[in-house]
Parts: C-alpha cells; structure tokens; sequence
C-alpha cells in the first residue's frame, strides 16, 4: 500500500493582515511626469489622453 495522505489544509494560503515588508503609500502629492503638473500620475494624465485621442483618430483616418 501508498503512504498517499490527502492534503487536508486549505488549498490557498492566506495573507496575512501584516505583509513581512511595508507597503509603500502614495502621498498627496502626487507629479505628472509628462508635464510636471501637480494631482495626478502620468499614467492618469488628461494631457497624455488627448494625444493618445488624436493619434487614434488618424490612425483610423489613415486606414480609411
């Protein structure tokens, strides 16, 4: 016979309430890299979406 034993535990572990490193916490000030404004992150930037709006309308007029 096997020495096969079916795990018993709880197939996913669960987190912590306390991670072993500290999460990093975004202050209020947060700095737009693509223009250096103040309140948002690049990656949120109205700026940066307008030139991706416009890149992506002529990009569909040129496949007209």
């Amino acid at each position: 016979m096997s020495n096969f034993k079916p795990f018993a535990g709880d197939p996913v572990p669960k987190l912590s309430q306390n991670p072993p490193y500290p999460f990093k916490k975004r202050k209020g000030n947060d700095k737009c890299y693509v223009y250096q404004g103040l309140g948002h992150i690049a990656k949120d930037c109205p700026v940066e979406e307008e030139k991706r709006s416009k890149y992506m309308q002529n990009r569909a007029k040129m496949a007209e």
